[in-house]
């Protein structure tokens, strides 16, 4: 009741409510509960509190300015970062972050796609994670489509139970490209015929 109320008296003033929701919905994700990222620009004017990233480097490590930029900076200084490749590996859940941001997820899947193959595991975690924003596990799958390892398609199958439509429909997709270049990471034939009754059994409008 509290964030509806919010949410009207804001739209007064102006405010795209769906870019509010889309905020709000960041607050919970990966890189949030995983590195305490910061999805409100307004907060690129607060200094953080030293090395708050959680990642383990010495102080003078170029890393900590990197994690602090993509977390509070602008979209300008995070495009930057990110269209600096290739995209350090200790940087990748805070970009998967970045994928709820309308303004910046564009630049974060090409980084992300930069390492798909290297950070396969994080990427997978986040997909099938019912509890990150649907923003986020919509736009995985972007990404996962031109991982090689098996573990990427098998993500990408994982992603085929999930309760929206259109996270299993984009993991779908990203299968049937995996297939095209990895005959021998085609999904099983009966997973599919499983998943093509589960899809009719729905209702007529899905």
């Amino acid at each position: 009741m509290l964030r509806a109320a919010t949410l009207q008296t804001l739209s007064t003033l102006g405010l795209d409510r769906e870019a509010l929701l889309t905020q709000i919905a960041a607050n919970q994700s990966y890189g949030d509960r995983s590195s305490h990222a910061s999805f409100d620009e307004r907060e690129s004017t607060i200094p953080p509190a030293a090395f708050d990233d959680g990642i383990g480097a010495p102080a003078d490590d170029p890393i900590h300015q990197q994690a602090s930029l993509l977390r509070h900076g602008s979209a300008d200084e995070i495009r930057q970062v990110l269209r600096d490749p290739p995209l350090e590996p200790r940087l990748v859940p805070f970009v998967i972050a970045l994928l709820a941001r309308r303004d910046v997820y564009h630049d974060a899947i090409l980084a992300l796609r930069g390492v798909v193959n290297e950070a396969v595991e994080p990427m997978v975690a986040a997909l099938i994670d019912v509890e990150q924003p649907f923003a986020i596990r919509r736009r995985l799958p972007r990404v996962l489509q031109l991982c090689d390892s098996p573990e990427g398609a098998e993500g990408l199958a994982r992603g085929l139970d999930d309760d929206k439509f259109e996270v299993r429909y984009r993991c779908a997709i990203a299968l049937a490209r995996i297939a095209a270049r990895f005959p021998e990471h085609r999904t099983p034939p009966e997973r599919i015929h499983e998943r093509v009754k589960y899809e009719l059994s729905r209702s007529r409008r899905t």
